[in-house]
């Protein structure tokens, strides 16, 4: 079923008390194992959009259901990972990762090999008992990608998570991201600024217009998985969706 935004619409309201649209009657639907990417001019409400899926803020209006039900019920199955990593200080590698499942009180002798197994597949063994403040940029994103995938989220909200990072730790990143969901695949909502991430990572890319957020288009991928970064910027029709996406934000602009 995976999740529905049914005619979601967002009103802040300003220090002078003035009304501000900033998501206009949103429909979306991420499917169950759909990789589903939002691009968009900056401030037209992608982040405040998955912030409501998260539940971390409340809709003005509208409806959003998890697999069929009120969403405020299935946060349990919605694991969220943001742009700036937000790693425990004090606590190691090792602690940062297995904090879902101690907190959980689950045993060390269920979730051990699932720790180690996830700090392998992101690159960080021998790094376990290092601190947030001994890792790089790229290396924090890392880590708290893996202490949101060892609780096995259904729904994986991704909020410009490699945003931060230079254009070759972007792409291991990338990879590294299709590689983890492809092994027991999640639902997968990424909102990205890049047009290029969006096409490679996702099953449809969502555009979106300037203030006040709407949808302009939905743009599916035909690319098939597992997917090569170089061989499939290489192919015409990545070239040529990357145009049309490129397009759609350039009128918009141009329009707001």
């Amino acid at each position: 079923m995976g999740i529905v935004v049914d005619r979601v619409t967002k009103k802040f309201f300003s220090r002078k008390n003035e009304e501000i649209l900033a998501l206009n009657e949103i429909n979306l639907h991420v499917g169950d194992t759909e990789v589903v990417s939002i691009v968009g001019p900056s401030g037209c409400g992608k982040s405040t959009l998955l912030r409501i899926m998260a539940g971390f803020e409340a809709a003005s209006s509208g409806r959003l259901e998890i697999d069929g039900g009120e969403a405020s019920q299935k946060r349990n199955d919605v694991g969220v990972v943001f742009q700036q990593p937000t790693l425990f200080p004090w606590m190691t590698v090792w602690e940062n990762i297995t904090l879902g499942p101690r907190y959980r009180n689950i045993k060390p002798d269920v979730y051990r090999k699932d720790a180690a197994d996830y700090i392998a597949a992101v690159g960080l063994t021998g790094f376990e008992k290092s601190f947030p403040y001994e890792l790089s940029g790229g290396m924090k994103q890392r880590t708290q990608i893996a202490r949101v995938l060892i609780n096995k989220p259904r729904f994986l909200l991704m909020d410009e998570p490699f945003g931060a990072l230079d254009f070759q730790t972007r792409l291991v990143m990338q990879e590294l991201l299709l590689r983890l969901w492809q092994s027991y695949q999640p639902s997968l909502l990424f909102i990205t600024h890049d047009v290029e991430e969006a096409l490679f990572l996702s099953n449809r890319v969502v555009v979106m217009s300037g203030r006040p957020g709407s949808i302009l288009e939905i743009i599916e991928t035909p690319f098939g998985r597992p997917r090569n970064y170089r061989a499939l910027t290489l192919q015409r029709e990545f070239t040529t969706l990357k145009v049309r996406i490129l397009d759609l934000l350039k009128v918009n602009q141009l329009d707001a």
